[in-house]
């Protein structure tokens, strides 16, 4: 996912998809009825997102599946403290979500030591060496085997 301001919007936008049926799909769509002189429009109801991606995680942990939302060049912005505060919160349901988070080592430090975000002081953390011409070097024929094989 990307790091803006749309971010828990673009998540709860694809686990609608992930966590819908056809039928419902297209009930969803359905915003007015009008039969025989009567007409019956429908509003859904203004959830809040947490509430809202509460519930698909739900749906989706019921079909046995898992969401990895994966955040590249974290920062720490507005929007990553509400995503971090928002998987804290699925975390605490027991509900499939798993973070990673990549970007640099201080920015991401400083996610992890705002304000009600140190429990990601607590997740799993994986250091990574920078690339370099050696190591890339040694996986370039793994990679060719992989697609070829």
């Amino acid at each position: 996912m990307l790091n803006n301001e749309t971010l828990i919007d673009d998540l709860k936008q694809q686990l609608a998809q992930a966590a819908a049926n056809p039928v419902k799909k297209g009930l969803a769509k359905l915003s007015l009825l009008s039969a025989a002189g009567i007409t019956l429009e429908f509003q859904a109801p203004g959830a809040s997102d947490q509430v809202v991606i509460r519930q698909l995680l739900e749906k989706i942990k019921q079909r046995g599946k898992y969401v990895v939302v994966v955040i590249d060049e974290v920062d720490n912005s507005t929007v990553i403290r509400e995503f971090a505060q928002l998987f804290s919160a699925m975390k605490r349901l027991d509900l499939p979500l798993f973070a990673l988070m990549t970007g640099l080592p201080d920015l991401v430090l400083d996610v992890q030591t705002a304000d009600r975000l140190t429990f990601l002081l607590r997740a799993d953390k994986v250091a990574l060496s920078p690339l370099n011409l050696v190591a890339m070097t040694r996986i370039i024929p793994l990679l060719r085997w992989s697609v070829n094989g």
